[in-house]
């Protein structure tokens, strides 16, 4: 499970569509965030550089996601997504 503050939900006309798995990662004492978006019949990963920044950056700045990026993006046969939207109120 992710943190509420980690996620995003991807909505059109109110329906989740997709969703979007924030990790913090560190490299040199520099931050950088990974995007994990889940849709359907696909999952994608973007680096972004900073806490805030919208600065992408390739995989492979990352020495932990080296192998992401010959993964990406990853696409399967189906009507369905591998990520299921939990919400509590």
């Amino acid at each position: 499970f992710y943190e509420a503050d980690r996620v995003d939900y991807i909505q059109k006309h109110g329906i989740t569509t997709g969703i979007n798995f924030w990790t913090p990662y560190a490299v040199d004492s520099r931050a950088y965030r990974l995007r994990e978006s889940y849709e359907t019949g696909r999952i994608s990963y973007t680096l972004f550089k900073g806490e805030t920044d919208d600065k992408e950056v390739p995989l492979d700045t990352v020495p932990e996601l080296t192998d992401l990026a010959s993964h990406n993006p990853v696409e399967y046969d189906g009507g369905f997504r591998m990520a299921i939207p939990l919400k509590f109120f």
